[in-house]
Formats: C-alpha cells, sequence, structure tokens
C-alpha cells in the first residue's frame, strides 16, 4: 500500500479544505469584518466525479442551506440578538423546486432527501472527472 506525505493517507485520497468565514463586528465601529474559522477538511477519492465531489462537500454543509431558508422564511419565529446585525440583511432563501413555487420553508428544506435537496440547490453541476486530482 502506497501513501503520500499527507498524513500516511493512501495516495488514491487527496485532502480537500473547506476554508469558511463568519461576519463579525468590528469593535468600536458599526462595520463588520470577515472572521476566518478553522478550515472543514473532507478526504475525497481521486476518482471521484465533480458532481459527486460536489455532492459529498453539499452533505457536509446542508445544514447552512437549512439555516437560511429559516432565518429569511416569512413566517419565521426566529428573532436575531443586536449582535447579529447580518441575519436581519440576508437575501431570501432562493432555491425552489419550481420557480413559481413559494419560499421553502427549513422543515420543507429538511424534508427533502439529500439527493433532492442537491438537485435543487447545484442545477448546474454535471458529471466529469475531478480536474488535478489525478
Amino acid at each position: 500500500m502506497r501513501q503520500d506525505s499527507m498524513y500516511n493517507v493512501h495516495t488514491d485520497v487527496t485532502m480537500l479544505q473547506l476554508l469558511m468565514a463568519k461576519w463579525q463586528p468590528r469593535s468600536g465601529s458599526n462595520s463588520l469584518m470577515k472572521e476566518s474559522m478553522i478550515p472543514r477538511l473532507l478526504w475525497v477519492h481521486k476518482d471521484m466525479s465533480m458532481k459527486e465531489l460536489h455532492f459529498k462537500v453539499f452533505k457536509h454543509m446542508r445544514f447552512i442551506f437549512s439555516e437560511w431558508a429559516d432565518w429569511t422564511h416569512p413566517e419565521t419565529q426566529r428573532v436575531p440578538k443586536s449582535d447579529q446585525r447580518v441575519l436581519k440583511t440576508l437575501i431570501p432563501f432562493p432555491y425552489r423546486r419550481d420557480a413559481d413555487d413559494p419560499q421553502m420553508s427549513r422543515a420543507e428544506f429538511d424534508a427533502l432527501t439529500d439527493e433532492e435537496a442537491f438537485s435543487i440547490c447545484c442545477r448546474d453541476i454535471f458529471e466529469g472527472k475531478c480536474d488535478g486530482f489525478q
């Protein structure tokens, strides 16, 4: 079994780093600044298609879409705290089953399978080999 220099992981797997950030109020100011968080690490097989890779990342981050749907739904009961100004200016959750459907609630989004949610949120992802992983 061959291994690379990345944590002695087998050579058919590579690490994918998801760099995440959140907006925080700047002290003594009304402006916001982007604060980086610890990267999330995913180990992916090099023979995955781009669609499989995006699906894996989507499943890992799906909870963020649920929160977004919940915070921006017109009937939400959630009220942001005073230090959560970013939540007051979120754009409405744009993903719908059909263009004419009303905005999805968190419960409706969470009731979807991972495959259904992915096909709604990532319609333009197509099959193909991951460039640069070979």
